[in-house]
Order: structure tokens, then sequence, then C-alpha cells
């Protein structure tokens, strides 16, 4: 939200001034934060850029033009997503030399503003001034981009066995389907192979005297 006093400042640009040009660019710069205004209306942002209009041997009114479209970068009034094309064509300078005066601006002028320039005109500004100094942008891990992971899934400890019942040999597992016939199956009596009657035991008839029975007979 703009501040009393910025409201003020923007009224009296649309007021008194009369071309429509810098009547917009007025309003622009009003509405930035006060720390930005007071950047772009310092003499330390032009003793930079004339810094390095002199290092890159720039002449009186490359120096201005490249003033001018720094500032109307920092206000957003130009794209920084087109800088280094706009040095260049502004300029007359080829896109080496271009590039290399953009990569000087952003380290110098633009990178220790940086919070402001966020604040003023959000990140996307900031991801195209870090591919101007060729700085990776950081993008956070989410969800979205994370690589699935695989489920904890526990393992079962290994299965020590003892050397006592290592060296014991398996006992071969008993024949179900064809039991030695000797085996009873379902609680049936065992098999007859010869088909020989069993032997009926034979028992005493014992000796009746009278009415009494010898019971030694019936052992």
């Amino acid at each position: 939200m703009l501040t009393p006093q910025q409201l003020r400042k923007i009224r009296e640009a649309q007021t008194s001034i009369t071309d429509p040009t810098l009547k917009n660019r007025f309003v622009l710069i009003y509405r930035l934060p006060e720390k930005l205004q007071n950047v772009i209306f310092s003499e330390d942002l032009d003793k930079k850029n004339t810094n390095i209009a002199i290092k890159c041997k720039l002449t009186s009114w490359q120096d201005q033009s490249l003033y001018t479209l720094v500032n109307l970068t920092i206000v957003g009034e130009i794209s920084i997503n087109n800088f280094t094309q706009n040095i260049e064509d502004k300029l007359l300078i080829d896109i080496d030399d271009a590039k290399d005066i953009a990569q000087q601006i952003t380290k110098e002028i633009f990178l220790p503003i940086k919070n402001l320039l966020l604040e003023a005109h959000g990140p996307a500004f900031i991801t195209e001034l870090n591919k101007l100094a060729g700085i990776e942008t950081f993008v956070p891990t989410t969800p979205k981009n994370m690589p699935p992971t695989q489920p904890n899934v526990p393992t079962a400890p290994p299965r020590i066995i003892p050397p006592s019942i290592r060296s014991i040999p398996p006992s071969p597992s008993p024949n179900t389907s064809n039991p030695p016939f000797s085996l009873p199956i379902n609680n049936q009596p065992p098999a007859n192979p010869d088909n020989t009657k069993p032997p009926i035991r034979q028992f005493a008839v014992p000796k009746i005297d009278g009415n009494i029975v010898n019971l030694k007979d019936l052992e």
C-alpha cells in the first residue's frame, strides 16, 4: 500500500508534468519503496554508472544512455528480461560488449539493492537478475520435484543355524502317497499282504462239574 507521502508526490507529478511519458515515469517512481526512490536519486548511482562507462571506454552520450537505461530498469518501465539487448541497441555496440557491461551493472548496481528490487518487482525480476550475473537460481525442493522414496520395509535378520544342527543330515520325508502297509491309515487296521486270515485265538472249554465251573480252565 502506498504511503500518504507517495500519494502526494504522485498527485503533484500528475498535475505539474505535462509530458505523458515523464508523467507516467514519475508515477512509477513514486510507487516504489522509499528506500529504492532514494537510490534512484542518489549520487552514488551516478558515480557507479560513470565508473563503468569509463572502464568500458564509452563516449559521453553512451554514458548518459546507459544511466537512463539503468534507472528505467530499476523503476520497472523497461523489463530486465531484455537488459543486454537494450544495451546493445541503445549504445550501438556489439553483443559481447553489451554482455560485459550488463554483467558489471548487475554486480555493482543491481545486486547491492537486490532486496529492494525484490520488494518492488517480485521474484521473477530477481531470477533474471541472477541470470545476468551468472548466478544459479536456487530452486527449493518440493513434493512435486522430489524423487519418489522407497518405503522403509524392515528386513528379517539372517537365520543362524547352530553347528550341532548343521551336522545332522535331513531326515527323508515320509511318502504319504504310498505309505508302508504296516502303518494304519484313517484308523483302519494294518493291511494283510498275504490275504490270509489272522489267527483265531483258541479258548479252552471249561469243564462243568454239575453247576460249578472250573475257573482255572478259563485262563
